[in-house]
């Protein structure tokens, strides 16, 4: 990928309050794990006050939104002296200062969760020697070299994204409800939420002729509540982008306890009641990271319930004295479905909220008021600190945090307008089981 400094700067770094770079001498790139001059890379100075050699609060944060906004898969070089530091006449204490800057820059990012060798020091060779193409060095040569230090970091493209999400998805199966159907005729099974599933004939790999399988069976969670959804770790995103739900569900069909699959020129039909909206998409969910990805299946369309009334009586998923209100559509497989559609917004901001005593098994998810839509937050540095992206203006959103803890719940909760703050605080306190249920309840 051709580099530029227009690209970096609409890319990665027009919010940065940092000074951007291009890099005239020969850069690297990684290959096979190693870092070869093959290319240039852009650099990034990082501010420092004058001749200090600790890093503070200030550049760790500026690290933090270098590391988040740099595409996958790219490469970039942290620059820790000034210019004016620069055209200092003392090497010596270029070497030294840029030296002991580049260790915290190196540590701090191994803090942050980076592979450490994804990271790696470069120097540049002062004396007779500068003019020279600057050399990169592994850690532990690092202390036998000479010259000005920075760092390189490279963002791997499988970059993980970590996400407060506790525990991830668990489903109870406590509220998982079962069904018998026979397998060589078309059947059709409704849940407690009214959402109903039509299962054609000789759907999945049975022998029927044989019967290997007299009966199937049916399981089938729903989703439609945000205490339902919150409960079992269930997030609307796709991809990162922001989805507002129209409701999710989970099947699985099995056969002699034996998990099954439809046939591939089979589709299952299915009926949510909810009112059909023209932006509608089917989405399967994939586990990733903590949290259920949510894939749109463009081959598989919504309808509107209401234009199809006639078929789907005829095919027995509701009786005719039933108002028939709801969101039809078809899916070539099981598992994981959601209707939903994208919620795009122009005027949008990234929200930060640091939460007391957080550890790896807390929760930490925004909740809109005025549509159905569950953001994960994202581990944004090392201190744990949570970043939602791309949060559009003015929405009514209640941010909480959660955890359990033994019988009882660590939680905490702020309630906030987008885009007066950037920056949240949440302190959490031990409450009752009962307790934070009756709160998430009153979300719904």
């Amino acid at each position: 990928m051709k580099i530029t400094k227009t690209s970096i700067r609409n890319r990665i770094f027009m919010l940065l309050n940092v000074s951007i770079i291009i890099s005239t001498m020969t850069c690297y790139l990684f290959q096979n794990q190693v870092f070869s001059q093959k290319t240039k890379i852009p650099e990034i100075r990082i501010k420092f006050p004058p001749s200090a050699s600790e890093l503070n609060f200030e550049q760790k944060f500026v690290i933090d939104q270098i590391y988040d906004k740099m595409p996958n898969g790219e490469t970039l070089r942290l620059v820790v002296l000034s210019e004016a530091e620069e055209k200092n006449g003392n090497e010596s204490c270029k070497i030294n200062l840029s030296k002991s800057r580049c260790e915290l820059v190196f540590n701090y990012l191994i803090e942050k969760g980076i592979e450490p060798n994804h990271i790696q020091y470069a120097i540049k060779p002062h004396g007779k020697q500068k003019k020279q193409n600057t050399t990169n060095v592994s850690y532990r040569d690092f202390v036998n070299q000479k010259g000005v230090y920075s760092v390189l970091v490279y963002k791997s493209s499988n970059n993980p994204y970590v996400f407060a999400n506790g525990d991830g998805c668990v489903i109870d199966s406590s509220l998982m409800q079962e069904f018998k159907i026979d397998p060589c005729y078309g059947s059709s099974v409704r849940g407690n939420h009214n959402t109903s599933i039509y299962f054609p004939e000789n759907a999945f790999y049975t022998d029927c002729s044989f019967s290997s399988c007299a009966e199937i069976t049916v399981q089938l969670w729903e989703f439609f509540s945000y205490s339902e959804m919150i409960a079992a770790g269930l997030t609307t995103t796709s991809n990162g982008k922001i989805l507002e739900t129209g409701g999710m569900i989970y099947i699985r069909v099995l056969c002699n306890n034996k998990e099954l699959k439809l046939r591939p020129d089979k589709m299952i039909r299915i009926v949510m009641p909810t009112r059909y909206n023209k932006n509608f998409e089917l989405f399967n969910g994939k586990q990733n990271r903590g949290i259920v990805n949510w894939i749109p299946n463009s081959e598989e369309k919504v309808s509107n319930l209401a234009k199809n009334m006639v078929e789907e009586n005829e095919e027995g998923v509701w009786t005719e004295e039933e108002e028939l209100i709801g969101s039809l559509m078809q899916s070539s497989s099981l598992g994981w479905i959601n209707l939903d559609l994208f919620y795009e917004e122009k005027d949008v901001q990234d929200i930060f909220v640091k939460v007391n005593a957080i550890s790896e098994k807390t929760s930490v998810i925004m909740v809109f008021h005025d549509m159905k839509s569950i953001l994960p937050g994202g581990i944004f540095n090392a201190q744990r600190v949570l970043k939602f992206s791309g949060i559009p203006r003015g929405k009514e959103v209640t941010i909480i945090a959660f955890q359990k803890d033994g019988n009882e719940m660590m939680a905490g909760y702020v309630n906030t307008t987008t885009g007066l703050n950037s920056k949240e605080e949440i302190s959490m306190s031990r409450i009752s089981e009962k307790e934070f249920k009756n709160f998430v309840e009153g979300l719904n």
